[in-house]
């Protein structure tokens, strides 16, 4: 009885900590991960506007790197918009990025917004 008993707690464990490390995975590192495809923004939005299906296939969730030119940028909420399509959220706050700068990218591909017509990025970090 007492063999079964500590079996049981044994397998109860184990399937308790396979199921937390599971449940609780370690974030994504974009500055760690290389990019699946390099692309500029109007290629982005061309491949969402020929076929959505396909792009999002191709691009969705996964770390793509991007170049562009600044159209806007908010420091407070560390977002920008990139060739006036692309809406990106940056990890971290970067005070040398102006309007009009011309920038390369690196992060996670979140989707393209139909209503608004932009692609959406987060976890972005600045290559260049």
């Amino acid at each position: 009885m007492k063999k079964n008993l500590t079996f049981t707690f044994v397998i109860c464990l184990i399937i308790s900590v396979i199921a937390y490390n599971y449940v609780y995975k370690s974030h994504r590192n974009v500055a760690n991960e290389k990019a699946s495809f390099e692309i500029n923004t109007f290629l982005l939005i061309t491949a969402f506007e020929e076929n959505e299906s396909k792009a999002n296939e191709t691009y969705l969730n996964k770390i793509i790197k991007v170049k562009g030119l600044v159209t806007s940028y908010n420091e407070k909420d560390k977002t920008l918009t990139v060739d006036k399509k692309m809406f990106v959220i940056l990890t971290e706050d970067n005070q040398k990025i102006k309007v009009n700068d011309s920038i390369t990218f690196k992060g996670r591909f979140l989707g393209y917004d139909e209503l608004l017509e932009e692609v959406k990025m987060d976890q972005v970090i600045i290559i260049k």
